[in-house]
């Protein structure tokens, strides 16, 4: 019997800060589903390039046979240009890049189409969505996606009218399932799922090396919301009473330069490493040496704010220490005390408090990280949560192991 067969609209692929993403096509493949990606730009990180068609790879010729292909079907094309509309009547920006979308949308559904694909599923909800939701109503088969934080405490329109043309949409936090039916129309909430993403469980990784230094290990984007100058300033504040410590913070974005002013205003060049983003091999290496991961999350003026980072996933099945911010969903793993330490928000002084108990305390430690362990195998599994996101989206009626 063939396989199901489903189209993934990605934003960008592969991509450093979004390896779930590539984790859970993965495990989707394994339980037999054969997965197409199509992304609107080429990224960087895991994955192979080659395996997306890419929008920057769909000649001009392409667009304008699309288009035509796509206007002989002028009520399914009608349907998608009011959805655009409505949700961009408030938003020129937003409508003219919908708009402009188009054509490339087209040429996607015709792909998909030609490849026998039983449906579409979309990570995040703005432009991978819209144009999930435009070749669906071209080639007249469902579509699904997943919203993460970004989509729903940041202020985005037309988020329920997506929901309402989808026909199942995936949350990874119970904080983003409950945001998300609170912006949904009543009618709709049913459509909400929690699923929550996975890693992979792979045998002898989870054991720490025998010696660890007194690192304070950071992993993730430098923007504004992962916090990283309330980090700075306690480490500031370790190195002022004495404990010896270094800072590495593995990541890069568009907060880079304030970040390394923040550290020569505060005098603390020769303890902070930025060396970047590293790989997934390096990150794990840095796990095992590491004392303890800090996660200082904080919500913006926007309203954005973490999820819950795969990174402390990973430092989980480390057996890594974590100190993290209450912040989206994160409390939903790093239960205070038991699983990790957790802490307020721009908490600079509980940061610096939990990175010395950490430090002190190894009977904390082994209690910390034997449950958080613990949680990361039973709840956090790649291939299982895999499994509940097919039939939460109800893409595998035959053909699928």
């Amino acid at each position: 019997m063939t396989a199901t067969r489903i189209a993934y609209i990605l934003a960008r692929y592969p991509s450093r800060s979004e390896t779930f993403i590539h984790r859970e096509i993965e495990a989707v493949r394994r339980h037999g589903i054969e997965v197409d990606v199509y992304a609107l730009k080429v990224g960087e990180g895991s994955g192979t390039v080659g395996e997306a068609t890419r929008r920057g790879v769909i000649s001009l010729t392409e667009k304008c046979t699309s288009l035509l292909w796509a206007a002989a079907r002028p009520a399914k094309l009608a349907r998608a240009v009011a959805a655009i509309t409505r949700e961009g009547i408030n938003d020129p920006i937003r409508l003219v890049k919908s708009l402009r979308n188009l054509a490339v949308s087209a040429a996607f559904a015709r792909r998909i189409k030609k490849s026998g694909a039983r449906g579409i599923h979309a990570h995040f909800s703005d432009e991978p969505a819209t144009i999930a939701r435009t070749i669906s109503f071209l080639i007249t088969i469902p579509y699904t996606f997943s919203i993460h934080a970004h989509d729903i405490f940041v202020d985005k329109p037309g988020l329920s009218d997506r929901i309402r043309y989808a026909r199942a949409v995936a949350a990874c936090t119970q904080a983003a399932a409950d945001r998300a039916k609170e912006l949904a129309a009543p009618e709709l909430r049913g459509k909400i799922h929690l699923v929550r993403h996975g890693i992979e469980q792979l045998p002898g990784e989870d054991q720490p090396e025998a010696d660890r230094e007194p690192v304070v290990l950071m992993v993730g984007r430098l923007v504004e919301k992962k916090g990283v100058p309330v980090l700075l300033r306690a480490v500031k504040q370790l190195l002022d009473s004495g404990r010896e410590v270094r800072c590495v913070v593995l990541g890069e974005g568009e907060e880079r330069a304030t970040i390394e002013h923040a550290i020569a205003d505060l005098g603390i060049e020769d303890a902070v490493e930025l060396p970047g983003w590293s790989t997934p091999t390096d990150a794990r290496r840095w796990m095992a040496r590491a004392a303890v991961l800090a996660v200082p999350s904080l919500v913006t003026a926007s309203g954005d704010r973490d999820g819950l980072p795969n990174v402390i996933l990973e430092a989980a099945k480390a057996r890594l220490p974590i100190v993290a911010s209450d912040v989206g969903g994160i409390g939903e793993f790093v239960r205070n005390e038991i699983t990790g330490l957790l802490i307020r928000s721009e908490d600079t002084d509980g940061l610096t408090t939990a990175i010395d108990r950490i430090m002190d305390d190894q009977g904390l430690c082994r209690r910390l990280t034997e449950a958080a362990c613990e949680k990361v195998e039973s709840e956090y599994d790649a291939y299982t949560n895999a499994g509940r996101l097919i039939e939460a989206m109800e893409w595998c009626k035959e053909g699928c192991t």
